[in-house]
């Protein structure tokens, strides 16, 4: 019969403790890194979330821009500029875009304004993570901020750029926790309190820093100029159709012209003038369409043709005479 003395028993409790407690230590270890990479993980996902928010809210305010109602040089448009221009950034901290050339320079890092006004009402951007100081930082291409005297257009192309590609408008930066050498409480505008590498000056942006990666927290994403459908506006913005876009209105000035007066304008002057006064000189002012939009050639029946910058794509519409109807189109050339 083989007897364990109780020493021997004491020893293998004690043994059996000890890895228990080893276990308890590294399986707490285990969960606690566990859940601080699920909790990172949680802000990571939830900042992406809110910057693409952000980023469909920039969207629209530029597909919109032409119905804000703005007017530069005095006559009736709605407005001289057209879809695509870009809200300015926030340089001072106020939650308000910059509203003058000196504050809105060319590639000006600023915050993302926190709202914009928009027929009236107060429309949200992005306020988020202001309470942990981490709110967005923002961008602009220089030929695409709202305050620029160049054309903004379908031809126009974005500037910036991320990770080595080209062609975006805008970027949208969300800064992280405050890093070894910034100090946000004593500069809150300072760029270098809370960018990091590329991003803090010029026109290329980064989302990793592979050479140190502790010293680089920015997450960055980015609009592409192909994201305003500039290229889409194929001049519908006049009527609903993709079909009748501008002509629909110009026909119309034409045939009460000539129900008037039994005869077409000697010159295209007033009928420009007229379509351009119904709210969408910004065709014409950011260079979709010629200033000169009508040119007609009367011989034995009149007949108008549209002039369009960049489309060779001519028109016609022939008034009632016959042998041709009112209200028809005829065509000829090459669509846009």
């Amino acid at each position: 019969m083989i007897v364990i003395s109780n020493r021997i028993k004491q020893k293998g409790a004690a043994l059996l403790m000890f890895f228990f407690v080893v276990f308890a230590a590294s399986a707490t270890m285990f969960l606690s890194s566990v859940n601080t990479h699920s909790v990172e993980v949680r802000q990571f996902q939830d900042m992406r979330s809110e910057m693409e928010k952000a980023k469909q809210g920039l969207i629209a305010y530029a597909m919109n821009y032409h119905t804000y109602g703005f007017d530069n040089d005095g006559d009736t448009f709605t407005n001289d500029e057209g879809p695509g221009r870009l809200i300015c950034p926030d340089v001072d901290n106020d939650g308000l875009a910059e509203s003058n050339a000196t504050d809105c320079t060319d590639n000006v890092r600023g915050r993302l304004p926190e709202t914009f006004s928009y027929s009236g009402n107060i429309v949200t951007l992005s306020n988020e993570f202001a309470d942990i100081d981490q709110q967005f930082w923002y961008v602009v291409s220089a030929n695409f901020k709202e305050i620029t005297a160049g054309d903004v257009n379908h031809t126009t192309a974005g500037t910036l750029s991320i990770d080595g590609e080209g062609g975006y408008v805008a970027v949208i930066i969300a800064p992280g926790d405050e890093l070894l050498g910034q100090d946000r409480s004593s500069s809150p505008t300072a760029v270098s309190n809370y960018l990091e590498q590329d991003n803090l000056a010029g026109t290329s942006f980064i989302n990793s820093y592979p050479a140190n990666p502790d010293a680089f927290n920015d997450q960055v994403i980015g609009i592409k100029a192909s994201e305003l459908k500039l290229d889409e506006i194929r001049f519908d913005e006049i009527v609903n159709t993709p079909d009748a876009s501008i002509y629909e209105p110009v026909r119309v000035e034409l045939y009460d012209y000539y129900l008037s007066n039994g005869f077409l304008p000697a010159s295209p002057t007033a009928i420009n003038e007229s379509i351009q006064d119904k709210g969408y000189g910004w065709l014409f002012d950011e260079g979709y369409m010629s200033t000169t939009l009508i040119n007609w050639v009367r011989n034995s029946y009149p007949y108008v043709y549209y002039n369009i910058a960049d489309c060779n794509l001519r028109r016609w519409w022939f008034l009632p005479e016959s042998p041709y109807s009112p209200f028809v189109t005829y065509t000829n050339g090459s669509n846009c």
